[in-house]
């Protein structure tokens, strides 16, 4: 087996519009059945399938294409089963092999995944097969793009951008934050946070303590609560509160250290520990209202969608122990959230076997036919909590605090937690309290509650955003340190920039892009949001090493330049227009 990385495109070329790695492979591969083949690499794939895809298509009398297009494929599953969002992949006649592109993220994850494929493939055919020596190597690339790869909100996001025709840019690569759009028609996220969102109003959400007191000023209903330092405090501030409360760390998400309902200080003081574990600080012992968690989810200060949050619960069929519940519950839910539709599985973990001997019981304990009892005190998603769309019941009034809270905190985008038992009455008469505020808050419970997750993202993204005007001009190499003295020696309006090489302008501001990446410059120019149309100027060199620099052109100027077919209709694919001129 020989696979040669030949090329890393950053942009369209010849074998996509997207990036892609594309190498010549040679490979030698006996005849094998391919329905064996592809159910010793289900074995080896923990939780998902291996792809079928459209390995048919290829002449069933030569098992090297046949196994060439398979390892593409199963690479390509692989590289979208924890997370990212990646589409192109392919597979032609070489001169001697098979020329192989694919997609990518990250250029290394994504060769690594068709090597791997290619390799679990080749051992797949073997009369033995250890699937579990090659799952352990599956799960250590999956790991891989957990690393590497955008997150679940990112790809949401993504998705709804593809739907658009928006181009995505990672505004700090390696990180999570994206950004959606070009210049002056360009927002930067945090996963469903962005640049659009009010400094103090993020802020203040960061403190459950610091949103309290915004709620409070606000006249907003909430629940009594205090600051709790020390077991002593815990004790005296319970005093005050009363049973049953809640106890929770300041500043964790996701439900991390918190316990809900607690009734005895033995509970209490077990609470207090467990939220230990998760901060240092100052802890909120909050009383316990009366009702269910809600998920006001308000956009550009509009509220969208109520989903009310519930504790993940099983029911006895007098035969199944709790264990074996909670594995049925489970088997309907993956880690690949996106085949769950965002529903988690209930975690067989320490704050379970607390929860459950609150209630009498233990994990191998059978409950009778018809018993109902909750998996866990808190009703997050990411603990397994269960999500409804509610928002056809929301009050006006609860609605009307929502929208309020969002204008006077200068978020966008905010999850804000509400407890009521019922949402259908106002917080007067219903004794509804606002809980917390979330930046973040997580598409994904919108997404679990029914909510359609493009539609859902589309409403994020908004209507501004957009592609700027770009033109390109192609040059001689020996051409560009003359373009450039040309370009410096422009008086640009505001909003007007190029870029040639690592030098960049944007209207009067001369800039220098000193990272070695691939159309850094180009990048940089697209991340300024005071950018308004482009002009790019680069060496046909550089254009074939690195594919286009953007998705989509205005304009296309070679000058004194020739470049081969299939690269000219690339341009001609991805411009409105294409010219030839001589200086």
């Amino acid at each position: 087996m020989k696979v040669d990385w030949i090329a890393e495109y950053q942009g369209p070329n010849p074998y996509a519009v997207a990036p892609v790695v594309v190498a010549d492979v040679v490979v030698e591969a006996p005849a094998f059945e391919r329905e064996l083949v592809l159910q010793r690499l289900t074995l080896a794939s923990p939780e998902w399938r291996s792809p079928d895809g459209e390995i048919a298509s290829v002449e069933p009398s030569v098992p090297s294409a046949v196994l060439v297009r398979l390892a593409w494929q199963w690479a390509l599953f692989a590289l979208n089963e924890v997370r990212g969002f990646l589409h192109a992949g392919g597979d032609a006649q070489s001169s001697n092999g098979r020329r192989v592109w694919l997609g990518f993220h990250h250029s290394q994850l994504s060769k690594a995944a068709f090597e791997l494929g290619l390799q679990l493939g080749l051992a797949a055919t073997a009369p033995q097969f250890n699937a579990e020596a090659w799952a352990a190597k599956v799960t250590s690339l999956l790991e891989a793009c957990r690393r590497y790869h955008p997150d679940f909100q990112a790809r949401i996001l993504m998705h709804a951008a593809q739907s658009l025709d928006l181009p995505v840019l990672p505004f700090l690569p390696s990180t999570k934050y994206w950004q959606i759009g070009w210049g002056c028609h360009s927002r930067v996220f945090f996963e469903t946070a962005s640049n659009a969102d009010g400094h103090l109003g993020a802020t203040w959400q960061q403190n459950k303590h610091t949103t309290k007191e915004v709620l409070q000023a606000l006249g907003m209903p909430i629940a009594p609560h205090v600051l709790v330092r020390d077991e002593q405090e815990l004790l005296e501030g319970v005093k005050r509160i009363g049973f049953p409360c809640v106890v929770k760390p300041l500043t964790n998400g996701g439900g991390k250290g918190v316990t809900a309902n607690l009734g005895d200080q033995d509970a209490l003081r077990q609470a207090y520990a467990f939220a230990r574990q998760y901060s240092a600080e100052p802890l909120m012992l909050e009383a316990m209202l009366q009702g269910e968690d809600h998920r006001l989810m308000v956009v550009a200060g509009k509220l969208i969608i109520v989903v009310r949050r519930e504790p993940s619960f099983v029911i006895g069929d007098g035969t199944s122990t709790v264990r074996q519940l909670i594995e049925q519950l489970n088997s309907h839910r993956s880690n690949n959230l996106v085949r769950s539709q965002y529903l988690k599985p209930v975690p067989l973990d320490a704050v379970l076997t607390e929860h459950l001997q609150r209630q009498g019981l233990t994990v191998a304990d059978v409950l009778s036919k018809g018993r109902r009892i909750s998996l866990r005190s808190n009703a997050n998603r990411s603990t397994g909590g269960i999500c409804t769309d509610v928002t056809a019941l929301v009050h006006p009034a609860v609605r009307a605090m929502a929208e309020q809270l969002a204008a006077t905190t200068g978020l966008y985008a905010v999850g804000i937690d509400y407890l009521t038992t019922d949402i259908s009455q106002a917080p007067a008469i219903s004794g509804g309290a606002f809980i917390e505020l979330n930046t973040t808050p997580g598409l994904s419970a919108c997404v679990a509650a029914g909510f359609d997750e493009v539609e859902l993202a589309k409403l994020i993204l908004g209507t501004a955003l957009a592609r700027i005007p770009v033109s390109l001009t192609l040059v001689q190499a020996e051409a560009l340190n003359a373009v450039l003295a040309e370009l410096q020696a422009e008086d640009l309006n505001e909003g007007a920039g190029w870029v040639c090489g690592k030098s960049l302008q944007v209207g009067k501001a001369r800039l220098h892009c000193a990272t070695a990446r691939p159309w850094a410059s180009v990048h940089a120019a697209l991340r300024n949001q005071c950018l308004q149309h482009l002009h790019i100027v680069c060496t046909p060199d550089e254009l074939m090493t690195y594919g286009l620099p953007v998705d989509k052109l205005q304009q296309v100027t070679l000058v004194d330049v020739a470049i081969p077919e299939p690269w000219l209709v690339v341009l001609q694919q991805q411009a409105l227009q294409v010219s030839k001129v001589s200086r």
